[in-house]
């Protein structure tokens, strides 16, 4: 069982604000943040560490999909509590 910890992903438009949107909407973070993710924008959410990668990347934990999510996504706030900075 992987450790999951909970964080609070920027909202969207603070994201677009900051990275900008590619043609199709996507907003282009470190690990794209796709449109079919918008409801979860502003949202607290679970992740888990993925350490089968080199680069360690967080994965949002959902029973459906296996998302990436980058530490661009996340708030600073929930960063600095779990130490992910």
């Amino acid at each position: 069982m992987k450790a999951t910890i909970t964080v609070k992903l920027k909202t969207w438009g603070e994201m677009v604000k900051e990275y900008g949107l590619s043609a199709n909407g996507d907003i282009m973070c470190e690990h794209t943040f796709i449109k079919h993710m918008k409801p979860l924008a502003g949202a607290e959410v679970e992740v888990y560490k993925d350490t089968s990668s080199s680069n360690s990347k967080l994965v949002l934990k959902t029973v459906v999909n296996k998302w990436s999510i980058s530490r661009d996504m996340i708030t600073t706030n929930s960063l600095f509590e779990h130490k992910l900075l």
